[in-house]
């Protein structure tokens, strides 16, 4: 317990200091549940003391907004000369939360809500960074017995996943990722070719894009995490021009039920054929969702020195998962790749310009970890055996 309430600690300084990087002047705003209420409010007299302003705590009740609480600093009076810059904070319910969903898959096909409750729901295209915000979890009970641990073990990963004992945290796994990311932007081929693991395929780059990596930028310069863990690099297709077969390397979650020993074979774009040992019917279900559901919009590359440890069953959070293994994504791809995002005033517009998949549906699949050998047209190997090689 000791040592559980001393990572609790160091948690909530990462989330002030790293992820969202607090400054005087500051006005943050931090939405949760009820069973996280004590947790946001610990948080929101901790940022108040730097902030120098008022922080709102918005408690949700079943997706319902109550009053917010307001918290003050103590130790300072409130700053009411300067304006203030809006932060935001969501800390995502995983005591309470229903790891499961009881509603069969044809019927999760076809509600957005459910599609989102899975994990399945494809996000807004246009929301262009304006302030800093971040969705955070925070180890309960409930998501330690989903992952088959108590929660003394979850907060120990927890632990050495941001190494929350060391005094910078860490800052070494978020220069490494940076370092990767500078290489791969400044790479002049458009053309990649990925083989390992079972799978070999060739796909371009959307040449409006750039590679991401989960640390934001504003134009101002501020920067910020808007999803833990960092880790993944992502990159944005040319939907028409994937060829070639990927095998999912582990089960992937889809619908609410699992797809396990999946291979998937594309031409020129094209979803050809597909196979599946397990849950082949989720598939097929999802493709007919709508036409970019059968298109790869996005690849995902971890270094696997920085990949998370796989558990016996996924981590049920978006950015841990995609942090266990490489990955590609059915449907649509995120927008925030794109250069100019600025610029588009609907999602319509924005497809016709850049080529973006407006598809309603993201299917994250995992593809190999080791042996994966990634190689750049025109600049040779940029990753050898799952690791990168800058």
């Amino acid at each position: 317990m000791e040592k559980r309430e001393k990572w609790q600690e160091r948690y909530l300084k990462y989330i002030i200091e790293v992820v969202l990087k607090l400054k005087t002047f500051d006005a943050l705003s931090i939405n949760t549940e009820m069973n996280h209420l004590e947790v946001a409010l610990e948080i929101a007299q901790e940022a108040s003391e730097i902030t120098l302003k008022e922080v709102h705590v918005v408690p949700l009740e079943g997706g319902r907004v109550s009053e917010a609480i307001k918290v003050k600093p103590l130790l300072s009076p409130i700053d009411t000369n300067h304006p203030a810059r809006p932060v935001m904070l969501r800390i995502d319910d995983t005591a309470g939360r229903h790891w499961e969903v009881e509603e069969e898959a044809s019927v999760v096909a076809k509600s957005a809500p459910l599609l989102q409750a899975v994990g399945n729901l494809a996000p807004p295209q246009l929301n262009k960074e304006v302030a800093p915000w971040a969705v955070i979890p925070y180890p309960s009970e409930g998501w330690a017995a989903y992952l088959n641990l108590d929660e003394d073990q979850l907060w120990n990963l927890f632990g050495k996943l941001f190494a929350l004992e060391e005094e910078r945290f860490d800052q070494e796994r978020q220069a490494l990722v940076q370092r990767y990311l500078g290489h791969l932007n400044r790479l002049e081929g458009e053309s990649y070719h990925f083989e390992g693991g079972g799978s070999n395929f060739k796909v371009a780059i959307n040449p409006n894009s750039r590679w991401r990596s989960g640390l934001y930028h504003l134009e101002d310069g501020r920067t910020f995490i808007a999803h833990l863990p960092l880790g993944p690099l992502t990159m944005l297709t040319a939907c028409h021009t994937i060829s070639g077969t990927i095998t999912a390397s582990i089960p992937f979650k889809l619908l609410g039920g699992v797809v396990e020993g999946a291979t998937f074979n594309f031409f020129e774009g094209e979803l050809t054929s597909y196979t599946a040992e397990r849950g082949e019917e989720l598939l097929s279900l999802a493709f007919e969702i709508d036409e970019g559901a059968r298109r790869v919009s996005e690849i995902s590359l971890i270094d696997k020195r920085l990949a998370l440890p796989p558990l016996t069953t996924e981590w049920g959070y978006r950015g841990f998962d995609q942090g266990v293994s490489n990955s590609f994504t059915f449907g649509m791809g995120e927008a925030s790749h794109i250069e100019a995002l600025g610029e588009y005033s609907d999602e319509e517009e924005l497809a016709r310009a850049t080529g973006c998949n407006l598809s309603a549906i993201r299917v994250r699949v995992p593809f190999s970890l080791e042996g994966l050998s990634v190689s750049c047209e025109g600049e040779g190997v940029v990753m050898r055996d799952g690791e990168f090689i800058f």
